[in-house]
């Protein structure tokens, strides 16, 4: 029997199979694509926990807990954007500061019981905040009106700073699952949380169970909702994106994930394999360097704080 199948259209259905099969691969999302290229490291740290970046000025902050000397060991040093230290040493005297956020010639930082604000035109201390009854202030952001917010993991707390006015408790809710990682957005703050830590000190909070999740809180009427379907980790940084998602690391795995704000795992990174370590335990903060397609991650676990490439190649440095 003669075919009917001549060669143009024996072609033309070929490239309509192969185009289906395409579109059907590519409607598959890839969690491991598209992964961060490192681009440089930055070591001489003491257990770095926060970095973020001063447009204005064209530098970086990052914290040094230094847990090894908890009263008055603490650091704060700047770095150039090309990842070079530019003053190991800019404040000093601090106790385990963590968590930072920048509002306009202020940075605000989470130093053991305290809401510590810096001068930045001074290069000193300039208030200090006292939070009494707090275990572990973690994180920081600033609203647009330069209201402040602070996590407290440990007793699942989130205080707030108004401007003029004292520091204050402003949600304390179980279902906070222990607060660490927060970005305020609008009339929404967004909580990177640890997990549901049992006992209240270090041993419980390495012991939380189960994980954290990526969770919402309405600002103006303080209602949680859980944007997270599954629990996600022991979460720590996290930071938006531009494009609707949230980078956000799990301190535990050494995990890099990039989460939609409705709670979706759209990537998943392993930075260990990413650094050729054995164990990259310790991510802690992130921040994205929106005009240079960078993100910058630090390492409490080797003292080290690590520039990414997340856009088209670039050379390593």
């Amino acid at each position: 029997m003669k075919s009917f199948l001549t060669v143009p259209k024996l072609a033309g259905a070929m490239m309509v199979t192969l185009s289906l099969f395409l579109s059907a691969c590519l409607g598959q999302e890839d969690k491991t694509s598209g992964k961060p290229v490192v681009m440089k490291t930055i070591s001489n740290f003491k257990e770095p926990d926060s970095v973020v970046f001063d447009a204005k000025r064209n530098q970086f902050y990052v914290s040094q807990a230094n847990f090894k000397q908890p009263y008055g060991g603490g650091i704060i040093s700047t770095v150039s954007p090309e990842g070079e230290i530019t003053n190991l040493t800019w404040i000093t005297g601090l106790n385990v500061p963590k968590g930072m956020a920048l509002y306009q010639d202020k940075l605000y930082v989470a130093d053991s019981n305290n809401l510590i604000e810096i001068d930045i035109v001074a290069g000193k201390v300039a208030k200090k905040y006292y939070v009494a009854g707090s275990l572990l202030l973690n994180d920081v952001t600033v609203a647009d009106d330069g209201t402040v917010y602070v996590s407290d993991t440990l007793t699942n707390q989130i205080l707030r700073l108004v401007p003029g006015k004292a520091i204050e408790a402003w949600i304390s809710d179980e279902n906070l699952d222990g607060p660490n990682g927060i970005e305020v957005d609008g009339d929404v703050l967004y909580v990177a949380s640890w997990g549901e830590i049992k006992e209240k000190n270090m041993k419980g909070l390495l012991a939380a169970q189960p994980l954290g999740k990526l969770i919402k809180i309405n600002i103006k009427d303080k209602s949680i909702r859980p944007l997270s379907k599954e629990p996600v980790g022991n979460l720590d940084g996290l930071e938006f994106d531009g494009k609707g998602n949230a980078y956000i690391s799990d301190w535990k795995t050494g995990t890099l994930h990039l989460i939609k704000l409705d709670g979706t795992i759209l990537k998943s990174f392993d930075m260990a394999k990413i650094l050729g370590v054995e164990s990259a335990r310790g991510l802690a903060d992130i921040v994205h360097v929106k005009d240079k397609e960078q993100i910058w991650v630090t390492m409490m676990g080797n003292g080290t704080m690590q520039m990414l490439s997340i856009g088209k190649k670039q050379e390593a440095k």
